[in-house]
């Protein structure tokens, strides 16, 4: 699966509905308890977060690896980091 697909997937999983870009717009209002523009919401993320400031791609991969994302580049980061939210472990294995 690519990278969109693994993100959509885990935010129609989480509930969210609309199109991947509509589901990450919702699924970031409701994690910064604000609204905006993706990019905007993701720096809220990251402020948060206590992410140091910089360029949005170098704060996002910090935040990957904050959540577990294993990987050398922002496309591995991201791709794991979709990747473990669409497909979470078993909680009966």
């Amino acid at each position: 699966m690519s990278v969109s697909d693994d993100r959509f997937k885990a935010l129609f999983l989480e509930g969210y509905s609309g199109a991947v870009s509509d589901m990450l717009n919702q699924w970031l209002e409701g994690v910064t308890g604000s609204s905006g523009a993706i990019n905007d919401l993701w720096d809220m993320l990251m402020d948060q977060e206590g992410i140091n400031p910089g360029m949005l791609n170098d704060r996002m991969m910090e935040w990957f690896k904050t959540q577990g994302a294993e990987g050398d580049s922002y496309s591995d980061l991201s791709k794991d980091y979709w990747f473990r939210r669409a497909n979470p472990p078993d909680p009966e294995k």
